[in-house]
């Protein structure tokens, strides 16, 4: 409850809190399983917990449209995924999804809500038990420098 309060607290616009944050329990981890692609699977086989970040598309309190809604969920995933590392857990997010069939398994009206992104929370795995694939991709990744982000005029 603490890692998913954490993205609670985060800023959005006209403070709407666009996200939602669907979580398995134990009962219907293997049905969230299912709707990531295969090649996530292998983060997410083991994992305490699995689950899916949908956004309402349109503002509560005059109906418009939100084109801020997945830039909040941003804000909130970030939010998650330090609370998480705080915890002593790992957080990994997932665009390869199934979407169209998250959107069904969840009940989700796709008119006025959408599937953003999958996710993963867990103790990390030992080393050993990694694939040579995943072993390779837990290197850091490279950043862009701080000159090619950071642009002063």
């Amino acid at each position: 409850a603490r890692i998913i309060d954490a993205a609670r607290w985060s800023p959005s616009c006209f403070n709407a809190q666009p996200w939602r944050f669907h979580t398995s329990s134990a009962a219907t981890f293997n049905d969230f399983f299912d709707l990531l692609v295969e090649g996530n699977q292998g983060w997410a086989k083991d994992a305490a917990v699995l689950g899916f970040i949908t956004v309402r598309k349109h503002f509560a309190h005059n109906g418009e449209s939100n084109p801020y809604a997945r830039f909040d969920a941003g804000a909130a995933w970030m939010a998650l995924a330090l609370q998480a590392q705080h915890e002593g857990f790992h957080s990994h997010g997932m665009g390869g999804i199934h979407a169209d069939a998250a959107a069904d398994y969840l009940g989700i009206d796709v008119a006025q809500e959408e599937v953003v992104m999958g996710f993963a929370i867990g103790r990390a795995a030992s080393q050993d038990s990694l694939t040579d694939e995943q072993r390779a991709a837990e290197t850091p990744n490279t950043r862009h420098s701080l000159d090619d982000i950071w642009l002063t005029r």
